[in-house]
């Protein structure tokens, strides 16, 4: 009974975050009950495949909760959820059937019974840190180094859904339920701008709210695209001005490739 329990569970879980191998050959997904698949991407696509081959090669415990994102460099794969952020070697992760974590990160918080989840993490692969977009309203950088919690940016009016990074300013963007895109300058961690997508009149949705749940930036730091209760608008960067609305009823940014396309 407990198995047939828990395999309903399972069938009906939902998955949050997927992130590819550095190699490319791999493709892992974390779901809600705190789990993470990996699949031998290549073997499962390939003409001649199988049904085994497009099953995970692996199924680990990695959370005791959800899992609502993960992000990754050459050596790690990090992971955040309800509470902690967990730092995978990808060696293990492809190689062993019950890797564990190589280090854990946890987001401040007024007391141990209230530690905020994590919804988005992206990386400063130059400096080493990690930066997560938290449900406590805040932006959290970390030396990845240290372990170090070296910034915390505080400024939205409600939880953080994303987060991306410009490189090239040192510039952290956020985006948050409270229909804001910040600009946050690392280098004193203040908001240096801010825009709200919502106020745009042909992307207004008003029936959903003004929420951010996702953004992303061209690989030239020139563009972003963002969405939520509004529609897909595209951005230049520079003069923070929407050059584009996308009238589709999707909510989700997967990907921004130069503007050649872009994947909700």
């Amino acid at each position: 009974m407990v198995q047939q329990q828990i395999t309903r569970k399972e069938l009906f879980s939902t998955v949050f975050a997927q992130q590819f191998s550095p190699c490319g050959n791999y493709l892992v997904a974390g779901n809600s009950l705190g789990k993470i698949a990996v699949y031998h991407i290549t073997n499962a696509l390939s003409m001649n495949a199988a049904d085994n081959p497009k099953f995970p090669v692996n199924i680990f415990q990695a959370h005791n909760n959800c899992i609502y994102c993960m992000a990754s460099n050459d050596q790690f794969l990090i992971t955040g959820g309800s509470k902690q952020i967990h730092g995978w070697a990808w060696k293990e992760v492809l190689h062993h059937t019950d890797p564990k974590p190589k280090w854990s990160l946890q987001p401040s918080s007024g007391t141990p019974f209230d530690t905020p989840e994590t919804n988005s993490i992206t990386i400063d692969k130059e400096d080493e840190s990690i930066i997560a977009g938290c449900g406590d309203n805040n932006v959290y950088v970390w030396d990845l180094s240290t372990g170090e919690n070296t910034q915390t940016l505080r400024g939205h009016r409600d939880y953080v859904h994303t987060v991306s990074y410009l490189q090239k300013d040192r510039q952290v963007i956020s985006g948050g339920e409270d229909g804001l895109v910040k600009f946050w300058d690392l280098r004193n961690a203040d908001c240096v701008e801010q825009i709200e997508p919502n106020k745009l009149e042909q992307a207004q949705r008003a029936s959903l709210g003004a929420w951010v749940s996702c953004l992303d930036v061209s690989p030239s730091e020139d563009w972003m695209v963002c969405g939520g209760a509004a529609h897909l608008s595209v951005w230049h960067l520079r003069s923070k001005t929407s050059t584009a609305t996308l009238d589709r009823p999707l909510h989700l940014v997967h990907k921004l490739s130069n503007l050649k396309m872009i994947l909700s």
